[in-house]
């Protein structure tokens, strides 16, 4: 088999890029759609508002984006889920769970455990 000339590896690298845009602004439309104009946590209107990407880890999110991995979200729910503060986390999850939503749900659990784990560690600490 003939190995592919410079112009056909770069045609299709642009080819797959542009179709990577177009399912991106596919998921984003449908997203916002869904969302009605509302932060999905904590119900507060949004004009700037920001998608955030429910499942973590190295290469997870391009393989894995769907629009149930996705949430529209306010800037402090957003700024908040990327700190890890547990009652942020706790709406991402009941809302995740509310719509039935099992690989966001695991994913936010699981850091959830993590931040409540570690805290309950350094509780029990002794001195």
């Amino acid at each position: 088999m003939k190995k592919p000339s410079r112009e056909e590896r770069l045609e299709r690298e642009r080819l797959v890029a542009e179709a990577v845009r177009h399912r991106r602004a596919e998921l984003r439309h449908d997203v916002i759609v869904r969302a009605r104009g509302l932060c999905e946590w904590c119900k507060a209107p949004v004009p700037p508002a920001e998608l955030h990407h429910l499942l973590y880890g190295a290469g997870r999110r391009a393989l894995e984006e769907r629009v149930d991995t996705l949430a529209f979200v306010c800037l402090p729910c957003h700024r908040e889920a990327h700190l890890g503060v547990a009652g942020t986390l706790e709406k991402a999850l009941a809302w995740a769970e509310s719509k039935e939503f099992d690989a966001a749900a695991e994913d936010i659990q699981r850091r959830l455990d993590k931040i409540v784990g570690d805290k309950w560690d350094f509780f029990k600490r002794k001195p």
